[in-house]
Formats: C-alpha cells, sequence, structure tokens
C-alpha cells in the first residue's frame, strides 16, 4: 500500500505542475529573446519533460517541439556546440 500512496502522490504532483506550467506558457507567451530568464522555451521544455515522466509520449512530442520552435537560437549538436563553447571561452 505505501508505493500505491507515492505513485498516487507522484501522480498528483505531476498534474498539478502541468497546470501550473500551462499559466507560465500564458503569463510567458513570445518572451523568449533573453535566457538568464524563465523564458517560453524553458516552460516548453519543462512540459515536455513532465509529460515524458508520465508516459503521455504524444504531449511530450508537441511540447518538446515547441520548446524547439520557441527558443530564438539556432540549435546544434552537442558535440559541436560544446567544442564552440569551450574555444570561445578559452580565448
Amino acid at each position: 500500500m505505501l508505493i500505491l500512496d507515492h505513485v498516487v502522490q507522484l501522480t498528483m504532483f505531476i498534474l498539478r505542475s502541468l497546470t501550473i506550467y500551462s499559466t507560465a506558457k500564458t503569463l510567458l507567451a513570445g518572451q523568449n529573446s533573453d535566457n538568464r530568464y524563465v523564458t517560453e522555451a524553458f516552460v516548453d521544455g519543462l512540459t515536455a519533460r513532465v509529460n515524458l515522466y508520465a508516459g503521455n509520449w504524444a504531449p511530450a512530442a508537441a511540447a518538446a517541439q515547441d520548446a524547439i520552435d520557441n527558443f530564438p537560437n539556432p540549435l546544434e549538436n552537442a558535440g559541436t556546440g560544446v567544442a564552440n563553447y569551450v574555444r570561445r571561452r578559452n580565448r
């Protein structure tokens, strides 16, 4: 029974989180230019991750695509991006 209680609590937390993220996305609509602060793309990424953990595959994929679409900078592959970042930092 203890495990079931934890599963129920975790499910409730996930559902509350998705509601909060939905509200945040509405408040941050179009705010993606300053990555020092929470942006719409950041909230989309969190929403994707929470849906992924909850097993909600289609909403996770949709939110991940929203995060990519709302991110104002070009995406880089991990190897190239890290290498360029290190080169810039070492100048």
